[in-house]
């Protein structure tokens, strides 16, 4: 595959596509989630393109084929956490967030309206974190939002979630907390996924929330949804990052359970997409996602 910006990431792969998307502002997904920041964290080649308004799908639809099947599962997964969010602050009075491999999603700049009642803790690699506070530094002028967002560098293949969390003063690992994961878990090893999970019902608060996305099974699948999930793997793989982990939903429902951890929604993706007003997007109607929310009901938090 020809690539515009050579040595392509997954993390710059969604900024560009929202960075595309910022273009069309009637388009129904820039409908769901505007990203005019996005752009920020491509390299050259794709703001050369963003500089052309009008050639910019064009020629994202022409290199990155594969990456705009891709685009509708990105887009709904970033505005359903957010209602999620939304929801568990209106009535469960949330006020801690937190973003597991945060990547360049600015849904702190975004989100002033989310932001402005929480406190977000960002959470991936250190070198991802150094170069989103660069960007976030010139975008977020107001300090008092500011002030409201810590950055967590952390590798967490060598550290917990809850040891990379506790370096910041600011978290409070006895209230309930918001969670987000996603684009992470197909990433991960099955046995390293549901530690994951295990171990966010024992170090966690009862009332915690944990938002995923998951990579359904060919057998959880049409037939014709089969080549659009062949499709979007081999892009990812293309790019260095390969998808191991894939599941179904009675499966995950039934291991969560042993760690004390209940399904509170699990929606598909082109389930979604009708109620969204995507049902003439070509993509929205293949399904290989789906979207998860567990709340930990466990009483074993330290």
């Amino acid at each position: 595959m020809y690539k515009l910006a050579g040595k392509l990431c997954t993390a710059e792969a969604v900024a560009a596509m929202r960075g595309a998307f910022a273009h069309y502002p009637s388009h129904p997904l820039t409908k769901l989630l505007y990203d005019p920041y996005a752009y920020r964290f491509c390299s050259f080649p794709f703001n050369l393109v963003f500089f052309f308004p009008p050639l910019t799908i064009p020629v994202f639809k022409f290199y990155y084929r594969k990456l705009m099947l891709c685009a509708s599962s990105l887009f709904i997964r970033s505005y359903k956490a957010e209602k999620w969010l939304d929801q568990y602050i209106e009535e469960h009075n949330m006020d801690q967030c937190v973003l597991v491999a945060a990547g360049y999603d600015t849904f702190s700049a975004r989100r002033k309206d989310l932001v402005d009642q929480l406190q977000v803790f960002e959470v991936d690699l250190p070198n991802v974190q150094k170069k989103k506070r660069e960007v976030m530094v010139q975008v977020l002028a107001d300090k008092s939002v500011t002030e409201r967002i810590h950055y967590v560098g952390a590798d967490l293949s060598k550290v917990s979630l809850l040891e990379a969390l506790t370096t910041s003063d600011a978290f409070d690992q006895q209230k309930p907390a918001f969670f987000s994961m996603l684009g992470l878990s197909y990433y991960l090893q099955k046995d390293v996924f549901y530690d994951v999970l295990k171990n966010f019902s024992k170090d966690f608060a009862v009332g915690s929330v944990l938002a995923v996305d998951v990579l359904l099974t060919d057998e959880s699948l049409a037939h014709e949804h089969l080549q659009y999930k062949r499709h979007i793997m081999d892009f990812v793989s293309a790019l260095g990052e390969p998808m191991v982990f894939e599941t179904n939903l009675d499966e995950l429902k039934d291991k969560v359970a042993e760690f004390g951890l209940k399904v509170v929604e699990s929606r598909l993706m082109n389930d979604m997409a009708g109620e969204l007003g995507l049902q003439n997007d070509p993509s929205s109607q293949k399904c290989c996602y789906a979207f998860v929310l567990f709340e930990n009901i466990s009483s074993d938090v330290k």
